[in-house]
């Protein structure tokens, strides 16, 4: 017993100095993510440079009919019609983000692309005026923003007590390969998603206000989170009482983007004569339609990828640990997703870039959980991530 006494006490210090980052491991844990987020995105950026011509443009993705070969910036090269997608919009508002000249490239719906404005946003105060740093600081952002994923996903494992090196499971995603490769907004909205929970975990509600707001101003569909909070402080003020605070904190960093959201859907609104939610209306269909239309469409891969986010996804809704709003969250995902037309479903990148919060929420609530269940689904995750990185690079 005595021989014994000395390993517990040694246990239970590496135990206080691990949660207080004072170990050269923890210490490791929390360098490792960030840089693994950074090699991830270098990798996919690189190689799809390296693949389709070393030219931005091949990101952005613009093509007839909504954008002229003849009109656009000169530093911006135009794609064949069928390899067009959403870079082009985030492209156009980049350069323009209120939408007041004329710079070669249509929005095929301005009041719903407008709403996701803080991505081009953000480049375009990065590119002080320079069209030709556009396309370069479009695929900057986002790759910069996958290493901050993984920073604040190490933090969010450490103040759940696990080790730091579980947040490399956030910039991991898969579906991440084609935001990086089309000049896509969900890296942005993740990180300010993780950063406002990672705020609430520290009971820092200023700072988890702000980042809701902002990732509302990314992606529309981060209101699911706002909304959960709010539902989960009113269950909380029902079922525990004693915990007033913490629901009040739930409550304010919910309103942040609930306040955001109205804000920008009516400010759309009034600008173009229909809401964003409206015109985006089209994306829905009848539930599990989408789904189905893609497993009877989809090859081997697409069946691995389904399968691999619906077990991510059932062990995390079984685990228990998580805070309410986060299961709650990811049920808000799940029935969105699965409410998701077929025009979504068509193919990987869509409907991987739609189930990027879903996968978030998912592992957050692992952390939260711990237990056995992490390391076998982290290591499905890193099996899966090249086969779709390499479909994402070289289309």
């Amino acid at each position: 017993m005595r021989l014994l006494l000395p390993v517990s006490r040694r246990l239970q210090t590496d135990t206080v100095r691990s949660r207080q980052g004072g170990t050269a491991w923890s210490r490791a844990g929390v360098v490792g993510p960030p840089i693994s987020g950074l090699l991830l995105a270098l990798t996919v950026v690189g190689l799809h440079f390296s693949a389709l011509g070393a030219d931005p443009s091949v990101f952005v993705r613009a093509a007839p009919p909504l954008a002229d070969p003849l009109k656009v910036p000169s530093s911006l090269h135009t794609v064949n019609a069928d390899q067009a997608y959403d870079g082009e919009f985030f492209y156009r508002l980049a350069v323009d983000p209120l939408l007041v000249r004329d710079v070669g490239i249509n929005l095929d719906g301005p009041s719903y692309r407008q709403q996701r404005l803080l991505y081009p946003l953000v480049v375009a105060a990065l590119s002080l005026g320079q069209e030709a740093w556009v396309p370069w600081l479009l695929i900057a952002v986002n790759v910069v923003g996958l290493s901050v994923l993984g920073f604040l996903g190490a933090r969010y494992a450490i103040a759940t007590d696990h080790p730091g090196w579980w947040g490399i499971a956030v910039p991991l995603y898969v579906g991440f390969t084609y935001t990086l490769a089309r000049d896509l907004s969900e890296i942005v909205e993740a990180c300010l998603l993780m950063a406002a929970l990672l705020a609430l975990q520290h009971k820092r509600i200023a700072i988890g206000a702000a980042c809701m707001g902002l990732a509302v101003f990314a992606r529309e569909t981060a209101i699911i989170i706002a909304v959960a909070l709010l539902l989960a402080s009113l269950w909380d003020r029902v079922v525990r009482p004693h915990s007033s605070d913490h629901a009040r904190a739930q409550q304010l960093v919910g309103c942040a983007g609930l306040a955001c959201y109205v804000i920008v859907q009516l400010t759309l609104a009034l600008r173009w004569g229909i809401a964003p939610t409206a015109a985006g209306a089209g994306n829905l269909g009848a539930p599990f339609s989408g789904p189905l239309h893609y497993l009877t469409t989809t090859g081997r891969l697409g069946w691995f990828e389904f399968a691999w986010f619906v077990t991510l996804a059932g062990v995390a809704l079984v685990s228990h640990g998580a805070p309410t709003y986060i299961r709650v969250g990811l049920v808000g995902y799940l029935v969105l997703l699965n409410s998701l037309s077929s025009l979504v479903w068509d193919g990987d990148a869509a409907w991987l870039r739609a189930a990027s919060e879903a996968s978030l929420l998912a592992w957050l609530a692992l952390f939260h959980a711990g237990g056995r269940r992490v390391l076998p689904i982290f290591v499905a995750t890193g099996a899966l991530w090249p086969a779709v990185a390499r479909w994402a690079i070289a289309t």
